[in-house]
């Protein structure tokens, strides 16, 4: 009986972890609740959106209470994500909108703890399988939606024709697409069935991606594959690791320089231009009137709530709400010192990331290092990082804490544990039952 209660337990458990994934995507319930808005999102204000909310973190927070000393540890052997944390809440005291700050910084705080929760709670091969089970279900979901439901599934004006799935708009519908392609391929299907849903899925998303016609998501699943690729140099030894890896990066110089040379041919062919659609001119403004609280930023959430009509008004018609770069967001609500603590964190989980992939050796293995990379590189165009209710926040909290945990686990061995697999089992890392 107590057997079989646990194993319901884990299934509950996983099935809110999954639901938790689609709602910090933005998937399925804003376009189902205003397919013809683009700018509709779950951080609106309403108060189907706050029962939505309250009810994904109220269920969260049950399963939080099984492991609070697990989750404080984390806190403590993880001081950069901590001290951004206790940065955002502390960052209403300078902000000009200092309760809008507050509450900002409350949900955003909620998001921190599931981050905490998941990378506690699962290591990183279950938190592999369970964004697969997320994924496959937005791929599946969106195919029937395209097919089926039209005037769901398609994208609205300026991009009317466009897939979009079950997202509200075509970019982010490719985003996750391609984060999907990326997780099945590093997927270890272990039984038939698995093997149907990883391949089967894959081709299904390879054909969304190319109905989503986001020229921008063709070249970074190009580039993920490439660097699954270049990941693999960190098998080698390192007798082998320093001439492999001056190929390597010679190689992407070389890459890089023929694509500087012949910029303009490749910005018309993802159909941009030199200025990025608008970009650059508009960091330059942004970074120009947030120069004066260059050090302490304007507040969580302060600099557009407080900055816009400054930033429009050197724009003239172009009125963003976003920088559309999530890193020059960090720098002008937080500043230089909230933007140092997250390249802190970065650079450490890189490295973390990087001895796993060395020890293990795997594709399953390359996986969190090509989640971060992937975080990082969809941030260099898009705002997607530090934001409330952000999937990409939550699973960059989970990669810092669930890294650790694991290399803390090699480095500590148990006594009697005969392999790293057997001590990645032991008490002092606690992984969830499949």
């Amino acid at each position: 009986m107590r057997s079989q209660t646990e194993h319901l337990y884990f299934a509950l458990e996983k099935i809110v972890v999954v639901c938790g994934f689609i709602f910090f995507m933005g998937a399925i319930f804003p376009v189902l609740r205003n397919p013809g808005d683009v700018n509709v999102s779950l951080q609106s204000s309403s108060m189907l959106n706050m029962l939505v909310q309250l009810s994904v973190y109220a269920a969260i927070l049950i399963f939080m209470l099984r492991v609070p000393w697990d989750i404080l540890r984390a806190v403590f052997k993880n001081p950069a994500i901590t001290g951004i944390l206790v940065y955002v809440l502390i960052s209403c005291a300078w902000s000009g909108v200092p309760f809008f700050t507050l509450r900002r910084a409350i949900v955003f705080t909620a998001t921190t703890a599931a981050g905490l929760f998941i990378g506690v709670r699962f290591d990183s091969r279950q938190q592999l399988r369970l964004v697969a089970v997320a994924l496959l279900i937005c791929v599946v979901l969106s195919a029937v939606f395209i097919l089926a439901l039209p005037e769901y599934g398609t994208d609205v004006a300026p991009n009317l024709g466009a897939w979009r799935g079950v997202f509200l708009q075509k970019n982010i519908f490719a985003r996750y697409i391609v984060i999907a392609a990326v997780t099945l391929i590093c997927f270890r299907a272990e039984t038939f069935r698995e093997k149907i849903a990883k391949y089967g899925g894959l081709v299904l998303a390879v054909g969304l991606l190319i109905g989503s016609l986001s020229k921008g998501s063709y070249v970074v699943m190009l580039v993920s594959i490439l660097l699954m690729l270049l990941y693999r140099v960190l098998y080698f030894n390192w007798k082998r690791l320093i001439p492999a890896a001056t190929v390597a990066l010679t190689t992407v110089a070389v890459g890089a320089v023929f694509v500087l040379s012949n910029a303009d041919a490749f910005f018309k062919l993802l159909g941009k231009d030199a200025s990025l659609n608008g970009r650059i001119p508009m960091w330059a403004a942004i970074l120009a009137v947030s120069a004066q609280q260059r050090w302490l930023g304007f507040g969580f959430y302060g600099f557009w709530s407080t900055q816009s009509y400054a930033v429009w008004s050197q724009l003239h018609s172009f009125t963003p709400l976003k920088s559309h770069n999530g890193f020059v967001d960090v720098l002008v609500d937080l500043g230089l010192v909230g933007l140092g603590l997250l390249a802190l964190n970065t650079v450490v989980v890189l490295w973390r990331a990087m001895e796993l992939v060395a020890r293990e050796k795997t594709l399953e293995s390359q996986w969190p290092l090509l989640m971060l990379s992937l975080i990082l590189f969809y941030n260099l165009f898009e705002s997607d990082l530090m934001v409330v209710n952000g999937f990409m926040w939550v699973f960059y909290v989970a990669i810092t804490v669930s890294t650790q945990r694991a290399l803390g686990a090699y480095r500590a061995p148990v006594p009697g544990a005969s392999s790293p697999a057997l001590q990645l089992a032991s008490a002092t890392y606690d992984p969830c039952p499949q």
